[in-house]
């Protein structure tokens, strides 16, 4: 049970890797097998398709997400819980494996690829949507929260595209750190 649980893992581990390096389009089945050190007849066996696989994708980058925005829920205060989830954030887009956030280039290919597919990766944003609005709803008009939320969504997320184009992490920490500011009095 153990080798079969590890061996789909590791098969997401690497679709995740390839998608973020190749996107969804450039990266076929074999390549994750190959990747993954899986052979190619057992991936149809954890997934009947490629979708399947995009599936999972999305299922392990939303775990991903819950993660830090649990860690981020052990702050006292909203705007410090707001804090802790855009450091989850910028853990995710600076300091991991490539520059940038993996799942916003998932989105697009996702987006292009099928209607279902795409609604299913825009659940990664609507979920931190939501989150993020409820903590600033909670020291801020509540009405104008959502807007507060998008706000520092697509700020993080430009942050993200920033930090593949700079790859400088000493400039990065100083952008993250404005945002970070800017949640103590946000407008």
């Amino acid at each position: 049970m153990r080798s079969s649980t590890e061996k789909r893992e590791r098969l997401i581990l690497a679709a995740k890797r390839l998608f973020y390096r190749r996107g969804f389009a450039g990266t076929s089945l074999s390549d994750v097998a190959e990747d993954s050190s899986v052979p190619v007849g057992n991936v149809y066996y954890y997934f009947k398709s490629k979708e399947s696989l995009a599936e999972a994708v999305v299922a392990a980058y939303q775990n991903d997400i819950q993660e830090w925005t649990r860690a981020a829920e052990l702050g006292p205060t909203p705007q410090e819980r707001l804090k802790l989830w855009l450091r989850g954030y910028f853990a995710m887009s600076v300091d991991g494996e490539d520059w940038n956030c993996p799942f916003g280039r998932l989105l697009i290919d996702l987006r292009q690829q099928s209607d279902r597919l795409g609604e299913l990766a825009c659940t990664l944003y609507q979920f931190m949507l939501s989150w993020t609005s409820k903590e600033f709803a909670l020291y801020s008009d509540p009405a104008d929260s959502e807007r507060l939320a998008q706000n520092l969504v697509s700020r993080a997320q430009g942050l993200g595209i920033l930090a593949l184009v700079l790859q400088d992490r000493v400039e990065l920490v100083a952008r993250f750190q404005e945002v970070e500011n800017w949640i103590d009095q946000p407008s």
